[in-house]
């Protein structure tokens, strides 16, 4: 396999963007998503009012595509550095919240139906039966103390670490006033506005605690990620809990968002280091025609023998086709992608490093942390159950899925390896989920 399929492994030793194409595919990228969603939303309930489906689609799309495109260019990079980052990312929250106020309140007070703006009924009574604006308000103060503590852990990165004994723990609170007060408010926020939301509080301040340990930071590892950065990826993966607990479809992409500005460009190790490109070259194309031939021909046949699918029947329309998979790509893909591969796999990678034990063959980096990743991305699947008209049992159903959902990633990965752009394992994640829920009817439920 690592003769046909790895051979540039740009991974293991990227080289910088040139950055052609990248804002093009950005333009291109949100206008297929936009229309895409609204022909979903059209096909899916034709009761929505075009006024409805356009606010609905520019804010998925503007929430969810826009930054994570952008940001993959290089005048989106040089923004991020030059306003995003400055003041502690006072400008990122600020307008992630003002954003959001734009969404909110004209949706509320035209009286739209919350069955289409499913969080319009949980916002009523995120702290009681009081006033929307009452109780919007208080969404968007959590709502910027969320996004605002990652950016407060970041300055730790460059600090050394304050806990060397137990008794240090009083002062490491003392010491880093800000963040205590930050720290309090979200407890109490997440206490207040999410069902059991304290843990997730605590869990803030156990992850704070975590940074400040010796083995948190190591010399001579700031240009590769480090046990600080994992910890810190979990704080912008918290802020997820949040906005999902109001139903926000992009509540995900937020967390993606924090992942990109905080993570990618904040600790200063550039989009190059996270493969974060979506720049499409000639040899990529063809790489990725190869790597997809490959997959499916692996695929395919194991998903049919395991009998992962639904009896087959009927054929979907090409506009159908195409549909899901522009949104199995952005929707799912794209996500998924820039947690798995250019998250975990990069911090793979970067601890092979680090342990010194990274295996001297650039093919041997990637299939090691190719396979590593894959497998923790199967097991994270664990949690879907089977839909109706499964032909397995629930225990069979989440076995197999593991099974075909690391060998699947083990493709991701190897795309990702070799090419170091991210929109190589995408695509490849979108169609191959295409291909699994519209052509093999696999029972689950398209999250769109």
């Amino acid at each position: 396999m690592k003769l046909v399929l790895l051979r540039r492994c740009e991974l293991v030793k990227p080289s910088p963007f040139g950055g052609q194409g990248e804002l093009l595919f950005a333009g291109i990228g949100c206008g297929l998503w936009f229309i895409a969603l609204f022909f979903r939303l059209s096909v899916r309930d034709d009761s929505w009012t075009w006024m409805e489906k356009l606010v609905e689609c520019i804010a998925l799309v503007g929430f969810s595509g826009v930054p994570v495109f952008f940001f993959a260019t290089p005048p989106g990079s040089r923004w991020v550095r030059s306003v995003l980052l400055k003041y502690d990312g006072l400008f990122f929250q600020l307008g992630i919240c003002c954003a959001l106020a734009l969404y909110i309140f004209p949706v509320a007070y035209l009286g739209w139906d919350p069955n289409k703006f499913s969080w319009l009924g949980p916002l009523r009574r995120v702290i009681s039966d009081n006033p929307f604006s009452f109780n919007a308000m208080a969404f968007l103060s959590a709502a910027f103390i969320v996004l605002r503590l990652p950016f407060l852990f970041l300055k730790l990165r460059s600090q050394p670490p304050l806990i060397k004994h137990i008794s240090h723990i009083s002062k490491l609170f003392s010491h880093h006033l800000e963040i205590t007060i930050f720290l309090t408010l979200h407890l109490i926020a997440c206490s207040v506005l999410i069902t059991d939301g304290y843990l997730l509080g605590f869990a803030y301040i156990v992850l704070f605690l975590g940074m400040n340990l010796p083995f948190s930071r190591q010399p001579g590892c700031g240009q590769r990620l480090q046990v600080f950065d994992f910890f810190l990826v979990l704080t912008c993966l918290g802020a997820m809990i949040l906005f999902s607990s109001l139903h926000f479809d992009f509540a995900s992409f937020i967390s993606v968002h924090l992942f990109i500005v905080v993570v990618m460009y904040g600790t200063g190790l550039g989009r190059e280091h996270f493969g974060y490109s979506f720049q499409v070259r000639l040899m990529d194309l063809k790489y990725y025609l190869k790597i997809t031939a490959i997959a499916c021909i692996v695929l395919i046949p194991l998903t049919l023998g395991l009998q992962f699918n639904r009896p087959l029947s009927g054929i979907p329309s090409p506009m159908e086709i195409v549909t899901y998979l522009i949104l199995f790509s952005f929707r799912v893909g794209v996500m998924e992608e820039i947690l798995f591969r250019s998250g975990l796999m990069v911090f793979v990678r970067d601890s092979l490093y680090r342990w010194q034990k990274a295996p001297q063959s650039q093919n041997q980096l990637v299939i090691m942390s190719t396979v590593i990743t894959a497998i923790i991305f199967g097991v994270f699947h664990f949690g879907n159950n089977p839909g109706d008209g499964s032909l397995l049992s629930e225990l069979e159903f989440k076995a197999v899925y593991i099974f075909l959902g690391s060998i699947a990633a083990t493709f991701y990965g190897l795309a990702f390896g070799e090419t170091n752009r991210l929109w190589c394992s995408v695509f490849l994640h979108g169609l191959i989920d295409t291909t699994a829920v519209l052509l093999l009817k696999v029972p689950l439920t398209a999250p769109f």
